[in-house]
């Protein structure tokens, strides 16, 4: 190896811990690519593996939804780039489409282009990038139904379909199932939820498998959703799956149940979020006790409210029926296998302080405190995520030590688990579920 292959080398190494995803890392690779050749052969890959384009979206008279762009929206500046520099098209390996406030048309200038039209920058861009392997569309106002996208802007997406492994498309409710079809290449998805569409459907003739699934049903109830992934004309396999992430405002038992029940023999990791406090839930089945290979359980839920109810909440705290449904109570392990984060969410310090003591405390170290529990669970890890910074001011993990620890320890069981490494803390803002 000479001295310049040697240099090289190093400077690889270098760049390949910059963390490009944070503001100072993406300024550090920059910097590197306007340096010499060599480190512009480097750091570009880095630069250019994620990239998010956004643009704004527009109602029309007809109630249509379409996409626009003008100077204030960045996709056009990104083909410019790549139609300048062809090869820097082929690093791209996640595309984000952020899009923002609906306007409507009057308010929409004459300059703007828009998604029905064939020159707008998407249906340009996503062609040429060869190597593309997640697809992501978000935005920060809220969902559109899909029936209300013009027919011309949803092709942005379903021709995108097909090109990923990973695709997220949690931006839009009411997806039709006919959208997937095809969708041989993909692993991972992450939908609002999984609607069959009305009129004929077709059986489809090769299921694809997932490894990944997350269903995020904010604004419905998760009812028909192991009926529809069992049903012939579903696209999808979810018999081995490894990675399941349900969301349901109303925490339906026995349709979780179901959908388990249907990858019980593959999965690995499974998060729920729910609610603190259900009013009379149906009690959760047996059939959890068929993850024999899970490994890691999450428990998202929200502290908010708590406070004007707080006579439901031995009745209704769903977290021991969740631990007392694991498979351990049939099968105990040989040694600890299963790593559990609880995810409270909260909107600032006052409410964490306020709602966090209400929580039945003395039940979940009595759901704990026992031995074939113990001989299961590895940790139990308590993270904290605050929702929203909005006129709030930023929860510190200082505030959250002294709030936490100092509440867990006056139960005795819990300050026994703790001091023995059972019980730990996890941070802020720490969620991590990918595949």
């Amino acid at each position: 190896m000479t001295s310049v292959d040697l240099a090289n080398e190093i400077l690889g190494l270098i760049i390949d811990h910059i963390d490009a995803d944070s503001l100072e890392g993406r300024k550090a690779l920059s910097a590197c690519s306007c340096a010499n050749y060599a480190l512009q052969s480097m750091a570009q890959p880095r630069i250019f593996r994620d990239v998010t384009l956004s643009y704004g979206s527009v109602r029309k008279p007809n109630m249509d939804i379409v996409f626009c762009e003008d100077i204030g929206t960045s996709g056009s500046k990104f083909l410019e780039v790549i139609t300048r520099t062809p090869l820097i098209a082929t690093y791209v390996r996640r595309l984000i489409v952020r899009l923002t406030n609906t306007l409507d048309t009057i308010r929409c200038q004459e300059d703007r282009l828009l998604s029905e039209t064939e020159e707008i920058s998407l249906r340009l861009i996503v062609p040429h990038l060869t190597k593309l392997q997640q697809f992501s569309a978000c935005n920060f106002t809220g969902l559109f139904s899909w029936q209300a996208i013009e027919r011309r802007t949803q092709l942005l997406f379903l021709n995108a379909i097909p090109l990923v492994q990973e695709l997220d498309l949690q931006l839009f409710y009411k997806l039709p199932l006919s959208a997937f079809h095809g969708a041989d290449n993909l692993r991972s998805l992450r939908v609002h939820n999984y609607w069959k569409q009305e009129g004929i459907l077709h059986p489809a003739m090769n299921k694809t498998r997932l490894d990944y699934l997350d269903i995020k049903r904010a604004y419905f109830p998760l009812e028909g959703l192991a009926l529809n992934f069992q049903s012939s004309w579903s696209p999808f396999d979810i018999t081995h799956l490894r990675h399941l992430r349900l969301s349901d405002s109303q925490f339906n038992h026995s349709e979780i149940n179901e959908v388990l029940v249907i990858c019980s023999r593959t999965l690995e990791t499974l998060l729920l979020q729910v609610d603190a406090l259900i009013h009379h839930p149906p009690p959760l089945h047996s059939e959890l006790s068929g993850l024999q290979k899970l490994h890691r359980l999450m428990i998202v839920t929200s502290l908010d409210g708590i406070m004007y109810r707080p006579d439901d909440l031995i009745n209704n705290w769903h977290f021991g029926a969740i631990f007392s449904a694991l498979p351990f109570k049939d099968h105990p392990a040989y040694h600890p296998v299963l790593q559990v984060d609880i995810i409270f969410e909260v909107v600032d310090k006052l409410s964490l302080e306020t709602n966090f003591p209400l929580l039945p405390w003395a039940a979940f170290g009595q759901v704990l405190d026992d031995d074939l529990m113990l001989g299961y669970i590895k940790n139990v890890n308590f993270l904290i995520k605050q929702r929203s910074y909005h006129g709030a001011q930023r929860i510190q993990s200082d505030d959250i030590k002294s709030t936490l620890w100092g509440m867990l320890d006056h139960y005795e069981s819990l300050k026994t688990l703790r001091m023995r490494g059972i019980l730990a803390f996890g941070g802020i803002d720490t969620i991590i579920f990918r595949s």
